[in-house]
């Protein structure tokens, strides 16, 4: 299923987002 496997896609790319923004956010504290 085409739409499923997007779904997955775009969950996976925006969960990818918010690791990457948090381990910023944790890199300017420490700097």
């Amino acid at each position: 299923n085409i739409s499923l496997a997007a779904q997955h896609m775009y969950k996976a790319s925006e969960a990818l987002r918010t690791a990457l923004n948090r381990l910023g956010g944790e890199l300017e504290q420490h700097h």
